[in-house]
């Protein structure tokens, strides 16, 4: 049984602090069960509290009294209430309790987009720029004359732009590209790529003949032959080698020089006409005059016409004279080798 053992009366005084406190200590340690298990109060040097747990906070909520403010759940910032006592609040910072920490690249320090809240570190939205159509003093906002419209293209809102209004720029030229024959156009937006296809590289050919080429018989119509390509693309000579045989439909100039030469002393005529897939061309001949006896010329022209895929082109001659042919002259230093007949090919 627990035995109260009273302090003894201070000769001086019965009301000093300190004798107070010892009457309070000595009951808490010798008093009655009553006052065994009351706590020490806080004017007297304790707590007033009975027990304690990890992570309490020990506090004053009213003049000489004292209260624990408990861990909370969770990572929470501690903050002091209008009432003047201390309590937990929930971070609401995000990762701005750690501003120095490493962050997503191009993010930055912002409220939440369209709305007041705790600043997070985020992606630039439209929102976050400003609208910039104040003058900053006088009329130096505007910016006078800054567009200039090239040639098919215009643009609203007048020559005078000080950012609160959008200028629209119109193309009324040029609206689309058209790909013609042969050209191919890739890229519907950005760069776009114009480029002749491979299958329609413009045809050419360049052809000769190294034989003297003679009329057995006057007045009948012969074709100029060719025993030679110097180089082709899509146009060839065909069988007989008098036709030149075009393989891509188009348009061709045909060029050619045939070398005359007259053996005999008397005036000879030379007729040169073309012919398109065995049929003669309207109104296509011509008419050389040969006098005298080695007499020589060159025939020299040209002729434009349309031909088909596969079809073949021949140039005709007649003569009044087989004393008149078509001279091959073998290389005479320093002139190289003469061939009977010339003929050059492009597809245009």
């Amino acid at each position: 049984m627990a035995i109260q053992t009273p302090i003894p009366p201070n000769p001086i005084g019965e009301n000093f602090a300190w004798r107070d406190w010892l009457q309070r200590l000595s009951d808490r340690v010798f008093g009655t069960a009553s006052t065994l298990d009351v706590p020490i109060e806080p004017e007297f040097g304790g707590t007033g509290l009975t027990a304690y747990n990890t992570g309490d906070i020990i506090y004053s909520n009213a003049t000489n009294n004292l209260t624990r403010l408990p861990p909370p759940a969770s990572t929470s910032l501690l903050q002091m209430t209008a009432a003047g006592v201390p309590s937990w609040a929930a971070t609401g910072y995000g990762d701005t309790l750690n501003p120095y920490a490493s962050k997503t690249a191009n993010y930055f320090l912002a409220a939440p987009n369209g709305s007041a809240g705790v600043p997070t570190f985020r992606a630039v939205v439209a929102a976050d720029i400003p609208t910039l159509n104040q003058n900053t003093s006088g009329s130096a906002g505007s910016v006078v004359n800054s567009l200039t419209s090239g040639t098919g293209i215009s643009y609203s809102s007048g020559t005078t732009y000080n950012g609160s209004t959008a200028i629209t720029i119109n193309n009324s030229g040029v609206t689309s590209i058209i790909a013609g024959t042969g050209i191919s156009v890739s890229g519907a937006t950005g760069a776009v790529t114009v480029s002749q296809s491979s299958t329609t590289t413009k045809a050419y050919g360049s052809f000769y003949d190294t034989t003297t080429q003679s009329a057995a018989v006057i007045n009948t119509a012969y074709a100029m032959t060719f025993n030679t390509t110097a180089l082709s693309s899509s146009v060839s000579r065909g069988s007989p080698t008098s036709r030149i045989v075009t393989s891509n439909a188009g348009v061709y100039n045909f060029q050619f020089s045939a070398q005359l030469h007259k053996t005999s002393a008397s005036v000879g005529y030379v007729y040169i006409w073309f012919r398109v897939n065995g049929t003669d061309i309207t109104d296509s001949a011509s008419k050389v005059a040969l006098s005298g006896s080695q007499a020589e010329t060159v025939a020299a022209w040209n002729y434009v016409t349309s031909m088909a895929a596969s079809d073949y082109f021949e140039i005709m001659w007649s003569t009044d004279s087989t004393a008149c042919q078509l001279l091959r002259n073998t290389t005479v230093s320093p002139v190289p080798g003469i061939p009977s007949v010339i003929l050059t090919v492009q597809q245009i």
